[in-house]
């Protein structure tokens, strides 16, 4: 199994290029006031319309800090990064629920402070019907049941330890001192209980918030792994990031290759970025590609400042035997995070993004920009908080440069990249072509357009027929699909695989 998206059949570049000649053409001509856009889903749908990861940042715009001048002034412990991500209050919103909406962070600020239980112990997890109210589209505004291979990330991880050294972020987030707190606050804050043993409290827990979360196809892959691939950053400025209460924004998304050979084109297809019929996307400008970088920049260094000058939360006098151990166990987590940070930077420099050009302006390009809103009635992916997705992916930009600022989310022992791979191949072939069986089901209102295959068809309100056309892959694809038929005739039970070449099929209104 290689893992790889399926080749173009012989000619496909050729008439790619073709096409693209006669939509420029058309764009030239001015006799089409939809060329522009049709030219731009036509290369959305190919792959090459959005700038890559190393095209707005290449080399040289990448630009090296001194660690020591980050972290020290004048021989004093330097925290002013950290301390400006610290919010005044906590934010007050109405996070998106199941049934009921929870104000997740006034919630468990309120738990943290009084130490005592404020609801009922049931835990706010959220079944797969709330999941469907809750993200009915992924980060590009599609619906879940079109974006299949989706998956819920958390920012801040899931794995109790891993959370554990992201407690400075959670305190900024929530708007406590992270110097002023101690384990046992840091784990109601996290976790929503103290306890190993105990259900967590109502709402209670940021590593569970809604805003904790985002959904995002593949996300282990491009994300989690040694070698992420993926950015998303807010648009949005410090004092904006820090005063977030639950509003709608925006933010850049970039995609860029790995050194294993996976191109940002093939991770573009990955993510679900060529589905030009279902996404939603806008173009950035060059001012707000820079805003997303300087907010990067500046997370980057406060994360920088907090790790290296650590000074672990003390462990409350109340704390049992089983607790002081899991504080333990998270004091020495953070510290050997430090240690390991500093060793892997040989030469004591930190690589952050120069934030001083307006980005590539060539013309049908464009950086992909997506809106997150708590809105129920905008249909959109539900806003993160935008200073935990910033975190987030400072810690991916850290291991692209070849240090880690915090632990990420664990890879599972079982995962399998290749069948992964195959199942995005997969769901690319389901979702944006078909095959026989679909067309003989969906009669009504359908517009078939043939890609790929050399196949001719001809359809009227009731009926669909098939021909193979002169080419020898459409005489191919018909042998193929007899033999579908017999095979299904025989076997009712019998799974179909999907044709290759496909079928693009596109619903029209009746």
């Amino acid at each position: 199994m290689s893992g790889l998206p399926p080749l173009p059949p012989r000619g496909f570049e050729r008439r790619l290029e073709k096409r693209s000649r006669q939509l420029l053409d058309k764009i030239e001509r001015g006799d089409d006031p939809d060329a522009a856009e049709v030219y731009k889903d036509f290369l959305i749908e190919h792959g090459n319309y959005f700038y890559s990861l190393e095209q707005v940042l290449p080399a040289h715009q990448i630009q090296t800090y001194a660690l020591d001048s980050i972290v020290s002034k004048d021989g004093k412990k330097r925290n002013d990064y950290a301390n400006a991500f610290l919010r005044p209050k906590a934010p007050t919103y109405l996070a998106r629920g199941g049934k009921v909406g929870v104000q997740e962070f006034a919630v468990t600020k309120e738990s943290m402070e009084s130490k005592e239980l404020l609801a009922s112990l049931s835990s706010n997890g959220h079944s797969s019907s709330a999941k469907k109210k809750i993200w009915y589209a992924d980060i590009f505004a599609r619906p879940l049941y079109q974006s299949k291979n989706s998956e819920i990330a958390h920012l801040i991880p899931d794995a109790p330890a891993h959370a554990n050294e992201w407690y400075d972020v959670a305190c900024w987030a929530i708007g406590t001192d992270p110097e002023q707190t101690d384990w046992g606050s840091v784990f109601r804050l996290i976790h929503g209980t103290r306890g190993t043993d105990k259900k967590r409290q109502f709402g209670c827990g940021m590593r569970h918030f809604v805003a904790n979360k985002a959904c995002i196809t593949g996300q282990e892959r491009l994300i989690d792994k040694e070698d992420p691939q993926l950015l998303v950053l807010p648009i949005r400025t410090m004092e904006q990031c820090r005063d977030w209460n639950g509003e709608a924004y925006e933010a850049i998304l970039l995609v860029g290759a790995d050194k294993d050979g996976k191109s940002q084109e093939w991770a573009t297809k990955a993510i679900g970025m060529t589905d030009a019929e279902n996404i939603t996307v806008l173009d950035a400008t060059g001012e707000e590609l820079q805003k997303a970088l300087l907010l990067l920049e500046y997370c980057s260094l406060a994360m920088v400042q907090s790790l290296v000058n650590y000074s672990p939360p003390e462990v409350p006098s109340d704390a049992t035997e089983e607790e002081k151990q899991r504080m333990h166990e998270a004091t020495e987590s953070r510290k050997t995070r430090m240690q390991n940070f500093i060793s892997a930077l040989e030469t004591k420099l930190v690589s952050l993004p120069k934030t001083d050009n307006a980005g590539p302006t060539e013309k049908y390009r464009g950086i992909c920009k997506i809106r997150f809103s708590n809105t129920a009635s905008d249909n959109l992916h539900p806003s993160p908080d935008p200073m935990l997705l910033v975190s987030r992916f400072a810690v991916v930009w850290s291991v692209r440069q070849g240090f880690r600022l915090r632990a990420s989310a664990i890879v599972q022992d079982d995962y399998d990249v290749d069948e992964w791979e195959e199942d995005v191949r997969q769901l690319q072939v389901l979702e944006s072509l078909n095959h026989e069986r679909r067309l003989k089901e969906e009669v009504e209102g359908l517009e078939v357009t043939v890609k790929q295959s050399g196949l001719v068809l001809d359809s009227d309100d009731e009926t669909i027929s098939v021909s193979s056309g002169e080419s020898q892959e459409g005489r191919d694809i018909m042998k193929n699909m007899e033999n579908m038929e017999r095979a299904k005739s025989a076997n009712p039970n019998l799974k179909m695989a999907p044709l290759a070449p496909v079928l693009d099929v596109r619903r029209t209104a009746a």
